[in-house]
C-alpha cells in the first residue's frame, strides 16, 4: 500500500509539473507576441507619419523641413530604413529590430521627383523630412542633415 501511494504522489506532482511548464511555456509565446505586434505597430504609425509630413511639406512649398525621430529605441544590431520611392509612389519603412525583420508600406497622394534614403541607427537615429525644388518641381526628400 506504501508502495502504490508513493507511486501516486510521484504521478501527481509529475501532472503538476507539466502543466507548470505548459502553462510558463504559453505566457511566454503570448509575450514575445505581445512584443512583435508592438513594435509593428508603432512602425505602421511611423510610416503613416512620415506619409503625412511629406503630404504637408509639399502643399507648404520648397523650403520647409521637419526633424523626425526613430519610434523605437535602437540597439547596436538594430536598423531602420526610409525610403520615400519616386517610383512606385511610396514611403517605405523597412527595420531589423531584435533579430525580426519588418516592413511596411504607405502609398503617397502626391508625387515625388526623387527617391530618398534614410538608415536609422543606434548612433544616429534621427532624419530630416525637406521640401525642395527639383527641375522647377517640388519635392520632398528624407536626409539626414536636413539639407
Amino acid at each position: 500500500m506504501k508502495g502504490q501511494l508513493s507511486v501516486d504522489i510521484l504521478f501527481a506532482v509529475m501532472l503538476v509539473t507539466i502543466t507548470v511548464v505548459s502553462i510558463i511555456n504559453l505566457g511566454t509565446q503570448e509575450v514575445r507576441g505581445a512584443k512583435i505586434m508592438d513594435v509593428s505597430s508603432k512602425l505602421r504609425v511611423f510610416s503613416i507619419d512620415i506619409r503625412d509630413t511629406v503630404t504637408k511639406l509639399y502643399s507648404l512649398g520648397p523650403g520647409f523641413k521637419v526633424r523626425k525621430e526613430s519610434p523605437l529605441p535602437l540597439k547596436s544590431s538594430d536598423y531602420i530604413l526610409v525610403i520615400i520611392n519616386s517610383t512606385s509612389g511610396e514611403v517605405q519603412v523597412k527595420a531589423h529590430i531584435e533579430g525580426s525583420t519588418y516592413y511596411t508600406v504607405q502609398r503617397l497622394q502626391i508625387p515625388v521627383k526623387s527617391t530618398t534614403i534614410v538608415n536609422l541607427t543606434a548612433e544616429n537615429s534621427e532624419f530630416w523630412v525637406v521640401s525642395t525644388v527639383t527641375g522647377g518641381a517640388t519635392d520632398v526628400k528624407v536626409s539626414t542633415d536636413g539639407s
